[in-house]
């Protein structure tokens, strides 16, 4: 028989070095669940034992549940023993969640018991499933309904299957800001390279968010958005305590930091706010300094990262996407360590830099690549073994996103300096063109954020009648604060349009005070409602 050669990058092959050098590393769920990386295999194991004991192979199996050692287990074993698993999003609409359900075709559902009723609910409406598996036991109307722990109770010793590194691991969706949902899948070659371009773009620069395995991770994202952004596998593979808030609770999740001496986490701008805004924040101020945070999802304003480093948060930029959790990374070069901090902001308060492996070029409409002069912008095109192949079963968009060659159009606008940084101005279909001119509406947000009154700020482009477009601003005021319109913009002409620093047509013609914003399911302002929302409003 002929020998087979080929080594197959596989997810369970992340698991070979922690098993190996640190099998005793914990891994903590809230105040419930705490074991080690040897505990944690055995589970795998009899995950996947009892799992094909009860006939399921080949499977696809959705998740719905916060982020909980369950969940972690999941997105091992089922992938590991050559079923796929479905990241399903429980921020989005029950309809919606049923849409995913049957687009994959799941044939079964693990849920945590906090979501048992949505289950019930949807049940009848999701025909693929043959079956439903709870975390913990709960009265419940599901039939058949197994409970995951019978399942482990009758698993035992497995061995994962070698089999082609192009099999298909999971699947999510986007979080559908411009229509219904699109399923992306990633098989295991691309989750591993994704876990190897983040470890090594996070870990190469002395940067303020290095990484390492002596870090403890506290999994911010959820794990239905970007698989966690690959942070679990990626901790996973450095061999890196791990700690699980399961549900966003900020008292827990600082009481966490604390007792777990949490010092690396990851998330969208919302979630940072929510730990340094949260009441109970100065009673945790001293296990706050020396946090190290990526921050991705949306361009953090400047003024998150002053307020961070007044806190002893260290924070740097990245950019990712649904389609490839991680392309560029704000670590700095070896002759930037020694500039002042506020000097560094510039760089860290961007996209950053390409990481190890991905190729990243910007260009113009006509597609020729813009000169790297701070001021030229385009498209940013990536390619990356990380990057999904396509969306699910859909092949006219897969054909619309990626170019001849084999680029991903990001649809993300910007610009390069001098430096090979990169600064995302705004997306495709967010930037205003008012008169034939471009207006970024991230450049807008950021300069609006500094009146200190505003909480929060969306800026989107309304039909004009004689400049096509103008831009509209939407706010929310901090808790206690005043202002008006008018006052916000006077201190917008004051401090930027007088001081040259943005043209005058660049003000928003009316700014909106409002309670709340909206966001998508993963936190993130949600401007297709916005937009929606004042579709009427016309200027002139």
């Amino acid at each position: 028989m002929e020998k087979k050669l080929k080594y197959e990058i596989l997810i369970k092959k992340a698991l070979f070095y922690p098993l190996h050098a640190c099998p005793e590393k914990e891994i903590v769920y809230r105040d419930e669940h705490r074991y080690n990386y040897a505990k944690f295999y055995e589970r795998l194991q009899k995950l996947a034992s009892g799992l094909e004991g009860m006939g399921i192979k080949d499977a696809k199996i959705g998740f719905i549940d916060w982020n909980s050692y369950q969940y972690l287990e999941g997105m091992f074993a089922i992938p590991m023993m050559g079923s796929v698993i479905h990241y399903i999003n429980i921020r989005l609409a029950p309809q919606e969640i049923v849409y995913t359900i049957n687009y994959v075709k799941d044939d079964y559902i693990v849920l945590g018991k906090d979501f048992v009723p949505l289950a019930e609910r949807i049940a009848a409406h999701v025909p693929s499933v043959k079956g439903w598996i709870v975390t913990e036991e709960v009265e419940t109307k599901l039939k058949p309904c197994y409970y995951y722990e019978d399942i482990i109770k009758s698993g035992s010793k497995y061995e994962f299957p070698e089999f082609d590194e192009n099999k298909t691991a999971c699947i999510y969706f986007t979080s559908g800001t411009t229509g219904l949902p699109k399923a992306v899948y990633f098989s295991h070659r691309n989750v591993i390279m994704q876990c190897i371009i983040n470890g090594l773009a996070l870990s190469l620069n002395p940067s303020p968010a290095r990484l390492s395995s002596a870090d403890v991770v506290m999994h911010i994202p959820p794990f239905f958005h970007g698989m966690g952004w690959t942070f679990p596998y990626l901790a996973t593979m450095f061999g890196m305590k791990q700690v699980l808030p399961g549900r966003y609770e900020p008292k827990m999740m600082l009481e966490l930091i604390k007792r777990e001496k949490v010092n690396f986490a990851a998330g969208v701008p919302v979630f940072l706010r929510m730990l340094i805004d949260s009441p109970e924040s100065p009673q945790y101020a001293e296990y706050l300094k020396g946090l190290k945070f990526v921050c991705d999802g949306e361009h953090p304003p400047r003024i998150l990262f002053e307020r961070a480093k007044k806190m002893g948060v260290e924070m740097i930029e990245a950019f990712g996407m649904s389609e490839g959790v991680g392309f560029t990374f704000s670590v700095l070069k070896d002759h930037m360590l020694d500039w002042p901090w506020e000097k560094q902001v510039e760089f860290l308060n961007k996209a950053g830099l390409p990481a190890p492996f991905v190729e990243v070029k910007i260009v113009d409409e006509s597609g020729k690549p813009v000169p790297r002069d701070f001021k030229t912008m385009g498209e940013i095109l990536i390619r990356s073994p990380g990057l999904t192949e396509g969306y699910w079963m859909n092949e006219e968009k897969t054909r619309e996103s990626w170019t001849a060659d084999g680029w991903f159009k990001t649809g993300d606008l910007g610009i390069w300096d001098k430096e090979g940084y990169i600064l995302i101005l705004d997306r495709a279909k967010d930037v205003i063109k008012s008169g034939g001119e471009w207006i970024s509406s991230v450049r807008l947000e950021d300069i609006i954020l500094t009146h200190p009154a505003v909480n929060e700020v969306a800026v989107i482009g309304v039909r004009s009648e004689k400049w096509s477009e103008r831009p509209i601003a939407v706010v929310t005021l901090k808790p206690g604060a005043e202002a008006k319109e008018e006052g916000i913009r006077e201190f917008l002409m004051k401090n930027y349009v007088e001081t040259g620093k943005i043209p005058k047509w660049w003000l928003p013609d009316r700014i909106f005070i409002v309670k709340e914003i909206p966001r998508t399911s993963v936190g993130k302002i949600n401007k297709r409602v916005i937009r929606e929302q004042y579709k009427e409003l016309v200027l002139p």
